[in-house]
């Protein structure tokens, strides 16, 4: 007997799934809402890529809605996808006159961005949204801020005062024109704005604090701790006045109190100020406790990519690299496309010197999305790691393009440019940067170093004595005792210098420097005994006793130095650097398997250490040895693919075997294109295109090296023996 009621309900179930499917069809708004809020829940979770897929669906229903497309560009915004994010919310405002968070988000972006085309065109969007309400206080404040962009601080700082005479009391506005003050460097009418703004709102936290800040940048810590103390009676869970506070004890050398309050920080709901004390322990040194307490803290908060981040970097301090890519793995395998954690496990390899895995990465990074800034950042710094330091500052180019406010890059750059010898163009770098960032120690440091080089003792002068004010940092201090020096007040300078010393005794430049005043007034004693002095001072020291030896090296003290460099390895067994400078002493004396015999456990030990590697090239070369020596030298370049010296010596390593002309050639003409000048260089290329024949170009390039370098045998002998085959050829033979 056949059961009728099985087919019965198959035919009701597909007429209710038709029916359901109908209805649903019939209702669009209803899929738009259902798109709309899993995108919003998406977001909240931050599964930034799935909230954008949630919101395109919702903006394919309803084309002429412009809120999926904004919620796109937040979505973009939050998981740092600017130029993605910038592009939906212009779409959003061009799709809709009236949406004036798109038109908000629009502007933000552009002008945070800084390219000049989209900064003006945020500028003419934001004078329509004021034309249609002129009472847009936040439209005011982003076309200031536009102003300010375009280099126009006069018209952001009119702008400002029109918001603040149509509403005296908002806070935002009086933070804006004092960051306006700033930024022309009037200090006093920055100082004075805030005063007006706490008379226009009395004991407000949000003014007191910035106030306080104010203080401690130009070094009036006791007018700081008033101003931020007050902020904390009225608001204790502040976090700007607890850290301008914590920064005041620092300078007080109040550790205890510091560290209190750090710990007070890190406990505010506020996610920002979470890893503030585990990174003061950090600072401290105790890397231990440190990663305890980010470790509990990302047990607390495990999607906090931040919090990873610090954890990773508290790792490599400690030298702990196997448990950064431990982390980094475990956060790769559960998501394979997340930036941040591509670019972090690019930064652990980076600081283990592992260069082309780090590369390799950020190159996956960049082409998921090519406006990471960070990432592109590290790309700069393992550019300058190969000592390629043109690809470094088009790199950092690129990155402020994206990314105008990232001060770590513009003060790269500015560096970039100072060790390229341009100190014009490292200070043109500097005075762009946006006015909020330029109270920045780092800023203030490089600005200083800049205006030394350029010999405008006045402003650095301004510049050293501001800093010196808030604090007298070893480097403050250094940069103090060189402009003395340039000033020719020499005892002052050495005072400076040495309070540098006492402040950090690592900060060597202090002595070098300190040193070289010694020299240069031709007393080599008196530079060596303030050598000796810091290096008995500081009897655990490895690095200050590798300079005493250095410096003993150079002024003629060659048994002085072989003890300072054997206490430097004995302090430091494993310290490369000490044992490189004791080699390449004894190689220079011609004890040249002795100094084998003590790079060769180096290389063993560090096999990235290009200096080890050209030494020992060099070494096995002179002692005949040259396939060994060929190795050490592509290894080398292996480490360093545009190292003239290992591509020179590679070439005439060739040359001299007549093994691979070809080769030789290729090493050789990419040398040339590196160092123009080297006279080693033009006699390598030169003797390598005669032994090819080509002797005219060849004379040409000899001729060039003895011109540089005269007294050097093998250049005469080449150039004889170019005119010679000339000769001859002219003669008929």
């Amino acid at each position: 007997m056949r059961n009728h009621l099985l087919p019965a309900l198959a035919a009701l179930g597909l007429l209710l799934l038709f029916a359901a499917v109908a209805a649903f069809r019939r209702s669009p708004q209803k899929e738009f809402d259902y798109w709309m809020a899993i995108g919003r829940g998406s977001a909240n979770q931050k599964l930034y890529a799935d909230a954008v897929a949630h919101f395109q669906n919702a903006a394919r229903l309803f084309p002429g809605n412009a809120e999926p497309l904004y919620r796109q560009a937040l979505a973009h915004q939050a998981a740092e996808r600017l130029r993605d994010a910038h592009a939906a919310a212009t779409m959003a405002a061009n799709l809709d006159s009236r949406h004036r968070p798109a038109h908000l988000l629009q502007a933000r972006l552009a002008v945070q961005a800084g390219r000049k085309s989209d900064v003006e065109d945020a500028r003419k969007r934001l004078h329509r949204m004021l034309a249609a309400s002129p009472a847009d206080a936040d439209a005011r404040l982003l076309l200031a801020a536009a102003e300010m962009r375009l280099g126009a601080p006069a018209r952001a700082g009119d702008l400002i005062e029109e918001s603040l005479r149509r509403n005296p009391t908002h806070l935002p506005s009086w933070l804006a024109l004092a960051e306006v003050r700033v930024t022309e460097r009037n200090y006093a009418a920055a100082e004075q704005v805030l005063r007006d703004a706490l008379a226009s709102v009395p004991g407000s936290p949000a003014l007191l604090a910035p106030l306080g800040q104010l203080y401690l940048f130009l070094g009036r810590p006791r007018d700081a701790e008033a101003r931020l103390l007050e902020t904390l009676q009225l608001h204790p869970a502040n976090g700007p006045a607890l850290l301008g506070l914590a920064a005041v004890r620092m300078r007080e050398g109040d550790l205890e109190q510091a560290q209190r309050i750090y710990r007070q920080a890190s406990a505010l709901p506020d996610r920002r100020y979470r890893h503030l004390y585990a990174r003061f322990l950090l600072q401290m040194g105790h890397f231990d406790e440190a990663i305890t307490e980010l470790r509990e803290c990302a047990r607390k908060d495990s999607g906090d990519r931040n919090l990873r981040g610090e954890l990773v970097t508290a790792y490599v301090s400690a030298n702990r690299f196997g448990e950064a890519h431990q982390l980094l793995t475990r956060a790769l395998a559960s998501n394979p496309s997340d930036l941040q954690a591509l670019w972090q496990r690019a930064a652990v390899f980076f600081a283990a010197g592992e260069l082309a895995p780090a590369e390799d990465l950020l190159e996956k990074a960049l082409n998921q999305e090519p406006t990471f800034a960070e990432a592109r950042h590290l790309l700069a710094r393992l550019h300058a790691a190969r000592n390629s330091p043109m690809l470094e500052r088009q790199e950092l180019t690129e990155v402020l393009r994206l990314k105008r406010d990232y001060l770590p890059a513009r003060v790269d750059l500015s560096r970039a440019w100072f060790a390229a010898g341009d100190p014009k163009a490292a200070l043109e770098v500097l005075e762009s940067t946006p006015a909020a960032l330029q109270s920045w120690p780092s800023f203030q440091l490089t600005r200083n170093w800049v205006l030394l080089a350029l010999g405008d003792r006045e402003q650095a002068r301004k510049g050293i004595d501001q800093g010196l004010a808030a604090e007298a940092t070893a480097e403050l201090l250094l940069q103090d005792g060189l402009l003395k020096f340039s000033q020719k007040d020499y005892p002052a300078g050495r005072a400076a210098l040495q309070a540098a010393l006492d402040r950090d005794p690592d900060e060597l430049r202090a002595l070098a420097a300190l040193a070289e005043s010694f020299l240069a007034q031709n007393q080599p004693a008196a530079a060596l005994q303030a050598a000796q002095r810091h290096a008995s001072r500081n009897p655990n020291s490895a690095r200050a006793q590798l300079f005493l030896g250095q410096l003993a090296s150079r002024v003629g003290s060659p048994q002085q130095a072989r003890r300072a460099f054997a206490i430097a390895r004995a302090v430091d067994p494993d310290y490369a650097d000490a044992a490189v400078a004791l080699a390449d002493l004894e190689a220079s004396e011609g004890n040249l398997e002795l100094a084998r015999n003590i790079l060769q456990p180096v290389v063993s030990r560090h096999p990235r250490n290009l200096t080890a590697r050209l030494l020992l090239g060099w070494i096995e070369e002179s002692t005949g040895r040259h396939l060994a020596a060929i190795e050490h030298y592509r290894q080398a370049l292996d480490l360093d693919p545009v190292n003239v010296v290992a591509l020179n010596n590679l070439a005439f390593r060739f040359a001299a075997q007549r093994s691979d002309l070809a080769e030789a050639l290729k090493f050789a003409q990419q040398a040339k294109e590196l160092d123009p000048d080297s006279a080693d260089v033009d006699d390598t290329l030169g003797w390598i295109l005669y032994l090819n024949g080509q002797y005219r170009t060849a004379l040409r390039h000899l001729e060039a090296a003895a011109s540089k370098d005269g007294g050097n045998p093998l250049i005469r002998s080449h150039l004889a023996t170019a005119r010679q085959k000339l000769s001859e050829r002219a003669a008929g033979f």
